[in-house]
C-alpha cells in the first residue's frame, strides 16, 4: 500500500490505543474519524489525531467515507450491525472476534460482503466459517 488511505476506527475502549499506535505509524494511512457510544471517549487525549470524532456510526462513515475500517472492537452483539452499516465497495473491514455471534449471522454478513465486494479478500469469502 504505497497510496495514501483513509482509515477509520470504531470503539475506543482500552485495546483502541494498540490500533491507533500502529495506523500512527504506517506513513500512508490518514486517521479520519473514529466513533465510541461513549462521548467520555471521543475527549479522551489518545484521540486527538482524528478529523472526525463522533458517537453515531453512520453519519461517521458519511462524513469521513474511509477506504478502511479498522477494528470494529465494540462489543461482540453490535458487530454484524456494525459491518453491514460499512460495507461498501472497496473498502476493506476488520472486526475483533467473535466475528459474529453465530453462525448464521456469520454466513449472511461473509454473503452480503461478497455480493458489494467489502473486504480484502473481495469475492473470495466463501468457506471461510
Amino acid at each position: 500500500m504505497n497510496d495514501p488511505f483513509r482509515v477509520a476506527l470504531v470503539g475506543l475502549g482500552y485495546f483502541s490505543r494498540f490500533y491507533l499506535a500502529a495506523w500512527k505509524a504506517v506513513p500512508t494511512a490518514h486517521l479520519v474519524g473514529s466513533c465510541d457510544r461513549d462521548p467520555e471517549e471521543l475527549a479522551a487525549p489518545t484521540v486527538a489525531d482524528f478529523v472526525t470524532l463522533d458517537t453515531d456510526f453512520d453519519r461517521l462513515l458519511e462524513t469521513t467515507d474511509p477506504d478502511h475500517v479498522d477494528d470494529i472492537v465494540a462489543p461482540p452483539p453490535a458487530h454484524a450491525a456494525l459491518i453491514w452499516s460499512a460495507m461498501a465497495p472497496d473498502r476493506t473491514i476488520i472486526c475483533q472476534k467473535p466475528f459474529c455471534t453465530s453462525i448464521d449471522e456469520a454466513m449472511s454478513v461473509i454473503a452480503k460482503a461478497e455480493a458489494s465486494n467489502t473486504g480484502p479478500y473481495g469475492p473470495s469469502l466463501s468457506g471461510t466459517v
